[in-house]
């Protein structure tokens, strides 16, 4: 910023950093939805691996 903003200066100035926090919560939304789905897939995966575990009759 220079030593004496004007107007046009502070206008840029939230412009970016407004430009700056819609950029940051993409990536963040990005993240999270990554996130909730690798653990969805893990949770599928357990539930997969648990049912051909057990067998379909028991032997006793």
């Amino acid at each position: 910023m220079p030593d004496t903003p004007t107007h046009a200066d502070l206008d840029v100035a939230y412009l970016e950093r407004g430009a700056r926090l819609v950029a940051c919560e993409g990536a963040r939304r990005l993240a999270v939805e990554t996130l909730l789905g690798e653990r969805a897939l893990q949770d599928r995966w357990r539930r997969e691996i648990e049912a051909r575990r057990r067998p379909g009759f028991w032997p006793w």
